[in-house]
């Protein structure tokens, strides 16, 4: 993509799953100055490019990373992890950029592992697989994949009659996992911005999730700041450890997460990684200048 210059941004946009989000290629430009705002606009799907958020690709800040990248949820605060907005920038990198069909990426501090799998430029289209590092200890007093995840005393007046409880997990950022035994409920877009809101101190991510067997489960997505959307790779991995330590899904082997917009295979690694694999694809490139696109 070209330079960044005045009010005119060059973009690309791209989706996992149908989680889609606005790039901009700034490892050799200036990064907008409010990212949040143009985040806010840009998202608008009526008005504007639209999008789930807005995503910079930035020089990285470690020797070890070939790129750094931010995202920018819809109503502009910045979000801490995106494995399907990771794994479009993987591809990226790899077919614009020319970099190995291996490296790292640095996001929120951490490094995140990628490797390009299959990759057909003409098309605009990757498989990528991401492995993330070990998630946060939620209960260190116990053992195993247990210690990665924490039940959660909620209002019951914000889960659904038929709900197993609801379980934090945070891969990189906090999601809420609520086991269901039907999607197909009215209640879910009633309860899942409540659930938002579970802490008074911030916003978490939510899932309701349906497990078909140990290694298949299907999900709804509530996302912190985007709302309902098709798909998400940290939820998709956050459903695979809850899944697994409260024994709904297989352990160390890779389980099938559905979602709206596509499924995306989540395996815990024997040293308590994640590996998440997906597709990735571009939709359009153009400009964005005000509430005008040029494509």
């Amino acid at each position: 993509m070209d330079s960044l210059s005045g009010n005119s941004v060059p973009f690309v946009r791209m989706h996992g799953c149908g989680n889609d989000y606005v790039f901009l290629d700034c490892l050799s430009s200036p990064p907008p100055q409010n990212p949040g705002l143009l985040a806010l606009r840009i998202s608008d799907r009526h008005q504007s490019v639209g999008g789930d958020g807005l995503v910079l690709i930035l020089p990285p800040g470690s020797p070890s990373a070939v790129a750094a990248m931010r995202m920018f949820n819809a109503d502009g605060s910045e979000g801490r992890l995106c494995g399907n907005a990771l794994r479009c920038l993987a591809m990226y990198l790899f077919q614009q950029h020319s970099v190995p069909a291996a490296f790292a990426v640095e996001m929120s501090q951490q490094l995140i592992q990628c490797r390009v799998l299959k990759s057909d430029q003409s098309a605009g289209t990757a498989s990528v697989r991401l492995t993330l590092p070990t998630p946060s200890v939620l209960t260190p007093e116990a053992t195993g994949i247990q210690r990665y995840v924490r039940k959660v005393d909620v209002d019951l007046n914000s889960l659904p009659e038929d709900a197993d409880g609801a379980w934090l997990v945070c891969p990189g950022n906090e999601h809420l996992v609520v086991f269901v035994s039907s999607l197909r409920t009215a209640q879910f877009a009633e309860l899942a911005p409540r659930l938002e809101h579970t802490f008074p101190d911030r916003r978490v991510n939510v899932e309701f999730v349906v497990i078909h067997d140990a290694e298949h489960a299907e999900i709804r997505i509530w996302e912190r700041g985007s709302g309902e959307t098709r798909a998400c790779g940290s939820g998709a991995c956050a459903v695979a450890i809850a899944g697994s330590a409260t024994g709904h899904l297989s352990g160390h082997r890779t389980v099938v997460i559905e979602s709206p917009g596509g499924c995306l295979g989540v395996a815990i690694t024997t040293d308590d990684m994640i590996q998440l694999e997906g597709e990735a694809a571009e939709c359009c490139r153009g400009r964005f200048r005000d509430t005008v696109i040029s494509l």
